[in-house]
């Protein structure tokens, strides 16, 4: 998925075919900014594109398109995160709404207990092993959903709380094999949420110590089978 367009690899003879978006053409991808590309347990093909989520139908190749509203603003239904909670729901994060996908009936619900608005639309969504949703924003700070209660829980920077969230500008969240909560941010460091303490253990970059963290702004977490997690600056 790129900037412009959608793309498949064929290994075999190493070149690409091209998937882009025609005015004229209801069954071409609804628009060419991919933001994810997700395979479901049943082989489907999903695409978040800055305008809606498509299908792609190998069988009549192309793509059945699911718009959450009918506006056709610039940006009312662009997907910035998803999520697959594996229990026949997509969790979709725009730039008006916290959005809940039934994939079977193909239609949005609006998770009104989600905050709307500036700073707010969420950036990046994971589910821990309780099924609770961690939704980072743009500017607004962290989020704790359990769907099956409707808590929501809202943690934000507060430069008079070392022990706070050190970033409001969330970019990357890893719920790691021990199920601990991981997340990072512009200019925030690296955040280990404690649970116990419902506060937050900073890992920061010190200049003076080659072994601390490289730099403050962290945009990717991922951790490998022995149990190390890499951290991208």
């Amino acid at each position: 998925g790129t900037r412009s367009g959608l793309n498949r690899l064929d290994p075999q003879t190493e070149k690409f075919r091209q998937f882009k978006t025609h005015p004229n053409d209801p069954g071409s991808i609804s628009n060419n900014q991919i933001s994810a590309i997700h395979g479901d347990k049943n082989g489907h093909v999903w695409i978040a594109s800055a305008d809606g989520l498509n299908l792609y139908q190998p069988e009549k190749d192309l793509f059945l398109r699911f718009y959450p509203t009918k506006s056709r603003k610039a940006g009312t239904n662009h997907i910035k995160s998803f999520l697959d909670d594996g229990t026949g729901y997509f969790w979709l994060g725009t730039n008006e709404a916290l959005l809940r996908f039934n994939k079977r009936a193909g239609t949005f619900s609006n998770y009104s207990k989600y905050p709307s608005g500036t700073g707010h639309p969420a950036q990046i969504i994971k589910k821990d092993k309780a099924g609770h949703l961690w939704i980072g924003s743009t500017e607004k700070g962290l989020f704790n959903l359990n769907p099956a209660s409707g808590t929501l829980k809202h943690y934000v920077h507060d430069r008079q709380e070392p022990s706070s969230i050190a970033s409001n500008l969330v970019r990357s969240i890893l719920i790691d094999n021990s199920n601990n909560v991981w997340i990072g941010g512009v200019n925030g460091n690296l955040n280990l949420f404690l649970p116990e303490r419902q506060s937050f253990q900073r890992f920061i970059n010190e200049t003076s110590k080659p072994a601390s963290l490289s730099q403050r702004t962290v945009s990717a977490l991922f951790e490998v089978k022995q149990g190390n997690i890499w951290v991208g600056t």
